[in-house]
């Protein structure tokens, strides 16, 4: 379940933050049944981000945090602005994507596919900084002095998702 919700924080950012990326689709909402077909490998029962009696799975959770947040008309994608520092650990594939709303709220997405590094990340200012986890629940972060989150530690594949709010 948990490489599910980072393969969907990855993908959502990654996607949108591509200029020909228009519209994201879910292929299938809940996990399918073992008794019915499926195209491909056992596997493809499960790529709902239900199962199959509709209880949630923490991929549907964040994507329930993040649509909203992300579902605001017009946002910018603001890559270029970010200035991301390793400070600690071992680099491997960095990866990071900024999206600013129209209300000047950033939502910051940040992982490393391989390596384990502790970054310091600039952005656009900001008051404060709230952390989104895997399963949507909202954090404060509080290493934030209204330009730098401090102290980000990545663990290989898993996004960080920040908020910064103006």
């Amino acid at each position: 379940m948990r490489d599910q919700a980072n393969w969907w924080a990855r993908a959502l950012a990654t996607f949108l933050a591509h200029p020909r990326v228009e519209h994201i689709g879910i292929y299938q909402i809940r996990d399918r049944r073992q008794d019915q077909k499926v195209i491909g490998e056992s596997e493809n029962y499960y790529l709902g981000i239900t199962r199959a009696d509709r209880t949630e799975k923490m991929a549907f959770k964040l994507l329930k945090r993040l649509v909203p947040l992300m579902n605001t008309g017009k946002l910018t994608v603001a890559d270029r602005e970010l200035d991301v520092q390793v400070t600690g650990g071992v680099k491997g594939t960095l990866h990071h994507h900024l999206f600013v709303r129209p209300d000047n709220r950033q939502l910051l997405f940040v992982w490393d596919r391989t390596g384990s590094p502790t970054v310091r990340i600039g952005t656009r200012p900001g008051t404060s900084v709230v952390e989104y986890a895997l399963d949507g629940t909202p954090h404060p972060y509080e290493f934030f002095d209204g330009w730098f989150l401090q102290d980000v530690r990545l663990a290989p594949g898993v996004v960080r998702i920040f908020e910064v709010r103006p």
